[in-house]
């Protein structure tokens, strides 16, 4: 499953903190391997977490692409060349190198994330959707996730899209609100004023503890947090279980496992 996680372009809404905590519940809670990817660099997203650096030198984009296009690199093989997050089989692939082209990253890219055997792949896409690397890259991915906020812009930003964007990449689109605080505004009116339906809209909720674990570079142990439990991050357990039901089941087929058989 290759999912995109956009949004208005420049805005802070969250998109490395959502792709962080979703892909490392998935890989904890389900036993499954996980990948992150973005359509740029992953610097400040490789800050929010605990990764493994230890081997990048010898896990470089270069020799990476090269085993790649000499077909010596077989499927699973792709997964020795990101950096671990944490101690869930979770993957980084910062793909794109000042020692490359930009037309070579963007076929790297695109190669990779059609390559690579994992669960669920999850595309930070940054920058102006309408980029052509950005579009070919949504038209890539099985769903989108298109977040938005409590703001005029950013819905105004979600109705643009749902009315003038590709329709292909809309019609596999569902809707994350971050930062729900219900306080401010009701549920309704917001999907009212963002033109969408409660059926493919998920609130995630304000937690400041996601802010202090990113400061703090363990955003990923949040996962573990949530399977323990732990009444800092409880209200964010339903939502992203939503979110991976989202992603994954249909009526007929459940894939996702659910609560009674997480791993603490």
């Amino acid at each position: 499953m290759k999912v995109a996680v956009m949004g208005k372009n420049n805005d802070a809404i969250g998109k490395s903190s959502l792709i962080v905590m979703l892909s490392s519940l998935f890989a904890r809670t389900q036993r499954r391997d996980a990948a992150i990817f973005s359509t740029s660099s992953l610097e400040s997203l490789m800050q929010m977490v605990d990764v493994d650096t230890r081997a990048a030198e010898t896990k470089t984009v270069g020799v990476y692409k090269a085993l790649l296009e000499a077909a010596t690199i077989r499927n699973r093989e792709i997964l020795d060349y990101g950096m671990k997050v944490g101690s869930e089989y979770v993957y980084l692939f910062n793909l794109f190198s000042a020692a490359m082209s930009e037309k070579d990253s963007e076929e790297l890219f695109i190669k990779t994330i059609n390559k690579i055997k994992v669960d669920l792949v999850l595309v930070e896409v940054t920058g102006d959707i309408n980029s052509d690397f950005n579009h070919a890259v949504l038209k890539e991915c099985d769903a989108i996730l298109c977040m938005f906020e409590q703001s005029r812009q950013s819905m105004n930003f979600v109705k643009e899209y749902r009315e003038n964007y590709d329709k292909y990449v809309v019609a596999r689109t569902g809707y994350i609100c971050s930062k729900y605080q219900p306080d401010a505004i009701s549920g309704k009116r917001l999907l009212n004023f963002a033109g969408i339906h409660e059926r493919e809209t998920i609130f995630i909720p304000y937690t400041p503890y996601v802010i202090k674990h990113s400061l703090e570079g363990d955003l990923n142990n949040i996962a573990k947090l949530i399977c323990n439990c732990e009444p800092e991050v409880l209200p964010l357990r339903a939502k992203l279980l939503e979110t991976m039901q989202y992603l994954f089941d249909t009526p007929s087929y459940k894939y996702i496992k659910d609560y009674t058989t997480w791993f603490k």
